[in-house]
């Protein structure tokens, strides 16, 4: 038998993770309330916006990388 199928004495199927995904809302915040998205945003000169929709794949994996990062002992 399956662990993952298998609970309470009965099948279950296996639940599924939903998938985080990052918006630019999210996006936006975090350049908010972290210094060195702020600092790289505003050293850019830029608006937000443009900012986001020009580095969205670095700022989506930077933001990933910190989310996954175990918590400091």
């Amino acid at each position: 038998m399956d662990p993952e199928y298998y609970g309470g004495g009965h099948y279950q199927p296996k639940v599924r993770e939903k998938r985080k995904t990052i918006n630019d809302s999210d996006r936006s915040q975090w350049i908010d309330n972290d210094e060195g998205l702020y600092s790289w945003w505003r050293s850019s000169r830029q608006s937000k916006r443009a900012f986001i929709r020009e580095n969205r794949a670095e700022i989506t994996r930077i933001i990933n990388d910190a989310l996954n990062r175990s918590p400091r002992s």
